[in-house]
């Protein structure tokens, strides 16, 4: 039996345009907003002039990964309620990074700080606490990288499904020329690279939850009712399936549920992506204007962690 590509020649020509245009945005950051970008803040901080929709753009984009597009939603569909975790971890984050990431700004600016660890440093006057917190951010990235790499891997491997024999090779070279690509603009245009292709990959995810979201209703009749009421009927049937309850969370995960959105809340601003993309705001009013409409972000989370539960109501008849 040979199975059809789940993915059509107009599904490739689409994915190859967004692709190059990532690309060319990746390095143009380069000589866009032109500066000295042998100067670290220059490099790293994108010399600290991102207006208030840039740094929102940016900080965003570092939310929205590949954990964010197929963990929480699988994880929604498999596991059940346990994983909306990710939505009041998001709003508890943001509200802890308007409190304290305009406070770091200024005193960034004033001491011309790049990193967590040059604050540290600084503050505490010892630089092997500095450098334990410098190895902690790079250590910690690790396994964030890696999550990325795995999403894409898993997206590819639908993609090719059905086109080529061996996947896994094809999805690994695939793989490897994306993060050479990447590895190379973001050498050359530092956080500009990054920033421009933030804009676009949110343009993208806006696009994308809108047209799920308004195309739901026209492909599964009663929509988010349906499929709700088609999940409770999977977790009463199949044993492990939605285990963490479906509607309201389960009593014996509520100190899971806790524990995983306050740890994750605390969490994300220690990140050094996460804090270099707070000082690079143009000023520690643009930064907490931006950062008070990060929650925006939040509400599409919402949405996708839902998209989950809607999977139930797509499969029936």
């Amino acid at each position: 039996m040979v199975m059809s590509p789940l993915v059509g020649p107009l599904g490739w020509g689409i994915f190859l345009g967004f692709f190059v245009i990532f690309v060319f945005l990746g390095f143009y950051g380069a000589r866009w907003r032109r500066g000295d970008l042998s100067q670290l803040h220059e490099w790293a901080l994108a010399g600290r002039r991102l207006g208030t929709f840039l740094a929102w753009f940016l900080v965003g984009a570092d939310l929205y990964t590949a954990y964010t597009f197929i963990a929480v939603p699988s994880g929604v569909f498999a596991s059940g309620a346990l994983y909306f975790f990710a939505v009041p971890y998001v709003a508890a984050t943001f509200a802890i990074a308007s409190v304290t990431m305009p406070v770091l700004w200024r005193w960034s600016r004033l001491r011309n700080y790049v990193t967590a660890a040059d604050f540290v440093q600084d503050r505490f006057n010892s630089k092997l606490l500095a450098g334990f917190i410098a190895a902690t951010g790079i250590v910690a990235e690790f396994p964030y990288i890696a999550l990325q790499i795995v999403g894409m891997q898993a997206v590819l491997t639908i993609m090719l499904l059905g086109i080529v024999k061996n996947i896994k090779l094809v999805s690994d070279l695939a793989l490897t020329i994306a993060f050479i690509i990447l590895a190379a603009f973001t050498y050359t245009s530092g956080l500009r690279g990054a920033t421009l292709t933030a804009v676009f990959k949110d343009a993208l995810v806006f696009l994308g939850v809108i047209a799920i979201l308004a195309a739901a209703p026209f492909a599964i009749s009663g929509a988010f009712s349906t499929a709700f009421k088609a999940a409770t009927l999977a977790a009463s049937t199949t044993k492990g399936l939605l285990a963490s309850g479906v509607d309201f969370l389960k009593t014996p995960f509520a100190a899971a549920y806790t524990t995983l959105w306050v740890g994750s809340a605390l969490a994300l601003y220690l990140y050094p992506h996460a804090v270099n993309g707070a000082l690079s705001a143009e000023s520690d009013k643009k930064l907490a204007l931006s950062t008070a409409l990060l929650p925006i972000y939040g509400v599409a989370l919402a949405l996708l962690a839902m998209y989950g539960i809607l999977v139930y109501g797509d499969a029936q008849p």
